[in-house]
């Protein structure tokens, strides 16, 4: 290690506490601000006011995938050359909470149900928002990559979900309250706007971190330069090219996730108050095992909590098939907040383990965008073959697709950290 470098680590570890403090603050905030606006359950009530058609809930999931899976390539060929990536993740993550200020504004004053514009305003703010989550999401996982120590990483990370999911549940509780008494479109209006307000906070909290600049970086090179080495990196790298199959696989589950809720409601009459209950739920399972994917993975390793959370991925759609009453339905959504937090935490920091730090945007980056396709194709297809054929054809087609994904990581994934050289000084 040369002298730079070694100075650089010296500065990580100096501020390695109080990076840490702003990591779990800036997700508490965060993920407070998006229990507002759940993607899951709220999202999609909010959709289903505007149209009857199932297929166009699964277009506002696909919306999001494609914006925000999609440009990550782009992005880790602009990000990689940087040696500081704060100044450009807080910029960028304005353009993130916009949306939902000019969201609140446009429902509370024009948008009605049934109405069409309404529906292409929705559109137009959630595909800004997605976009810009995107494009930040590349160097904020770099950033995190650098300044926070390896050994604690992930434990740090799950105490940031951790504490994002207590507010989370918190925000889905009074977002419930708030759809339940008041009155379409004021109460998504108030959701969006409480949306837009704790994600600000969280970006304040962000501008504290304290990031050296890295001494190591590559050099820019041309775009056709950069997307050959792409194909170098999948046919050099078998053991993340095998991950990434696994988790392409594993992007299928989304053919049911946006319709969980609107099947509790349609299928087995739950009151549509009751989504705060689902939602509360669902983030409370995440939050309790986040912490415990981040001990695991950071003791054990990442391929284990990715085997989980296919695991809970099939679990919670072959439940869904066989559940016969809003009670035992309740359990899909716990059971669907464990998967949520193991591909979550588990993809994030494995993709940190495939990669040497001086490429890891473009590892990043190209995992990301891989999975921009089938993320992106999988609510269309699910929200296109209930309008055709029903519920719980994609309930069990979801299974399938869940438990091939568990086969390909048992059988044909190396754990990183016995694999590559490079993360013998790190654990």
């Amino acid at each position: 290690m040369n002298d730079k470098l070694k100075e650089w680590k010296k500065e990580i570890t100096k501020n390695h506490r109080w990076n840490t403090v702003v990591t779990i603050l800036d997700g508490a905030f965060f993920f407070f601000g998006l229990g507002f606006v759940f993607e899951i359950t709220i999202l999609p009530l909010f959709i289903s006011k505007l149209t009857p058609y199932k297929s166009v809930v699964g277009l506002a999931s696909a919306l999001w995938m494609l914006g925000f899976f999609g440009p990550q390539i782009i992005s880790a060929r602009l990000v990689e050359p940087l040696a500081r990536k704060k100044r450009l993740v807080f910029l960028v993550g304005i353009g993130q909470r916009l949306p939902w200020l000019f969201l609140a504004l446009a429902t509370y004053f024009f948008i009605r149900k049934g109405s069409l514009a309404g529906l292409l305003l929705f559109f137009v703010f959630y595909g800004c928002h997605a976009l810009a989550g995107g494009f930040n999401f590349v160097p904020w996982l770099d950033l995190i990559g650098k300044i926070l120590l390896p050994k604690k990483r992930g434990r740090v990370l799950g105490f940031n979900r951790f504490a994002g999911g207590i507010l989370g549940i918190v925000g889905a509780l009074i977002a419930g309250r708030i759809l339940g008494h008041l009155p379409f479109p004021n109460n998504f209006s108030l959701c969006f706007l409480l949306a837009f307000l704790m994600t600000s906070i969280s970006l304040t909290v962000f501008s504290f971190y304290r990031e050296p600049a890295y001494p190591v970086v590559k050099k820019r090179v041309a775009w056709g330069k950069y997307f050959k080495g792409l194909g170098r990196i999948l046919k050099g790298n078998k053991n993340y090219s095998y991950c990434l199959l696994a988790n392409i696989v594993l992007c299928f589950v989304g053919m049911a996730t946006p319709f969980y809720a609107l099947y509790a409601i349609e299928k087995l009459k739950a009151p549509e108050g009751w989504i705060g209950i689902f939602t509360a739920l669902l983030l409370g399972a995440q939050t309790i095992t986040f912490i415990l994917w981040g001990y695991l993975g950071d003791r054990r390793g990442y391929k284990g909590v990715m085997v989980l959370s296919a695991l809970f991925a099939g679990s919670a759609a072959v439940l869904a098939l066989l559940a016969g009453s809003i009670g035992l339905y309740l359990l899909v959504f716990i059971l669907l907040g464990f998967y949520m937090s193991a591909v979550m935490l588990g993809y994030m920091n494995i993709v940190l383990e495939f990669s040497p730090p001086e490429e890891r945007p473009t590892y990043i980056g190209l995992g990301h965008t891989l999975l921009a396709l089938p993320l992106t194709i999988a609510p269309l297809l699910g929200g296109l073959l209930i309008d055709r054929i029903g519920y719980r054809f994609v309930f069990g087609l979801t299974a399938l697709v869940a438990f091939i994904s568990l086969a390909i990581l048992i059988l044909m994934v190396k754990e990183p950290r016995r694999h590559y050289s490079f993360l013998k000084n790190e654990f």
